[in-house]
This record gives structure tokens, C-alpha cells and sequence, in this order.
């Protein structure tokens, strides 16, 4: 998989995520910055609704955090991905 298509795949989990919690979001544009660490890329941060996610690109995980910052969770990319796969299925 290019890491285009990875940052494909976490942009719409962020995105799913994002909306379960605040489905008024829906009409908002979700927002996207790159971050940098010592002159290397290391991964994306994004915005929807009152919540973000930090998704560090070599480690593969994702962190997401509440309108006030405060940290929910910390996981794998395929833990996330199979979190809101269980979600659906329920």
C-alpha cells in the first residue's frame, strides 16, 4: 500500500469517527496539517467538529482527542479501522 493510499484510509476513519460523535460536523470541511518533527515529516494532524486526531505516520497509530483536548484513545490504524467496523456491526 503507497502512503498516499494509508493517508487515504485515515483520513476517512478520522472522518467517520469525527461524525459518530458530532454529527452535526456533517456540513463542515474537516481541516488537515502536516506535521513536522526535527525537518522530517511524521504524520497528519486533523480537525472536525470539536474533536482532532494525530495520526504519526511511521509508527502507523492514531491518537484521538474531545473538543477540549484532552486525550480519548491511542491506537493502531487497524485497531481503529476493526473499533468502528465492530460499531457498525452492532
Amino acid at each position: 500500500m503507497t502512503s498516499s493510499q494509508r493517508l487515504s484510509i485515515v483520513r476517512r476513519l478520522v472522518e467517520t469517527w469525527c461524525l459518530e460523535r458530532e454529527p452535526q460536523a456533517s456540513s463542515e470541511e474537516m481541516t488537515e496539517s502536516i506535521l513536522i518533527r526535527g525537518g522530517f515529516y511524521c504524520g497528519r494532524r486533523f480537525h472536525l467538529g470539536g474533536y482532532s486526531a494525530v495520526w504519526f505516520a511511521e509508527e502507523d497509530e492514531i491518537k484521538l482527542f474531545d473538543s477540549q483536548g484532552q486525550l480519548i484513545d491511542a491506537l493502531t490504524i487497524e485497531e481503529f479501522h476493526a473499533t468502528l467496523e465492530h460499531r457498525r456491526a452492532a
